[in-house]
């Protein structure tokens, strides 16, 4: 496919599944050069990833799925955050009935590559819902986990339990 062939609306969704699988539109090598990811490498990458974007309809249906996988996921598999972006913020998606949000409770533990781990506590009161979303007759919102302490650059492994504090319930 070439940027010649590829209407406004299909470059605009395949921005976007780009964005959601991960692949940036741009960067900045080490001589400070600006650099723009073509649409030919774009769906080159896609393809190696397995998501299906040949086509607008592929690339409709692909994105219609990136959109949506997210919500039904307590945390993304793997995150990578630029070690200037602190303190960093751990996206998370709970299935929780309008209203109850006050009785979540989350707990993080932060491990680094040697071991060494961090713990805290969120209870519910201390959370905003950042946005909401209904799947399948059941609401999901989205809370972002902040991070108090400064991660240097490295390897994580983050423990996320999620209760009801009401009802003891793991999520």
């Amino acid at each position: 496919m070439s940027s010649k062939t590829a209407s406004p609306t299909h470059m605009q969704q395949l921005q976007e599944l780009a964005e959601h699988c991960g692949i940036v539109s741009e960067y900045f090598d080490v001589f400070h050069k600006k650099h723009v990811t073509s649409v030919e490498t774009t769906t080159a990458i896609l393809k190696a990833m397995h998501v299906k974007a040949d086509s607008p309809e592929e690339t409709r249906r692909s994105l219609e799925d990136r959109r949506w996988r997210v919500w039904e996921h307590l945390v993304e598999p793997t995150m990578v955050y630029s070690v200037n972006d602190q303190p960093i913020r751990i996206p998370v998606h709970l299935p929780v009935d309008e209203g109850n949000e006050q009785s979540l409770s989350v707990s993080v533990a932060i491990t680094d590559e040697e071991g060494r781990e961090s713990m805290r506590e969120i209870p519910g009161t201390h959370m905003t819902v950042s946005d909401a979303q209904w799947i399948g007759g059941k609401r999901y919102v989205r809370i972002h986990l902040a991070l108090d302490a400064r991660l240097e650059i490295g390897y994580y492994t983050a423990a996320i339990v999620c209760r009801h504090t009401s009802r003891g319930d793991d999520l």
